[in-house]
């Protein structure tokens, strides 16, 4: 997939969260060098991070027609 059509993306996808896109959120289209790499989060980071994304996930589930977006991110 090229970095064009990665940015496209995420630039639509922020626009229809309605999220500005600019140069701290284009982050989000670069390439993910550290993959494989895993560290320990918290157990409050966690629960921030699913409270955050809850009601964005809840929507897009309703938007779809699709209850698999309804999860909450797991401690391994």
């Amino acid at each position: 997939m090229s970095v064009l059509f990665q940015v496209g993306t995420i630039k639509s996808v922020m626009r229809f969260f309605d999220v500005k896109f600019n140069e701290s959120t284009a982050v989000l289209a670069k390439r993910v060098k550290n993959k494989g790499k895993k560290n320990e989060v918290s157990a409050k980071t966690l629960k921030m991070l699913n409270d955050f994304f809850h009601p964005y996930n809840q929507r897009l589930a309703s938007l779809l027609g699709d209850k698999k977006w309804l999860f909450e991110i797991e401690r391994n």
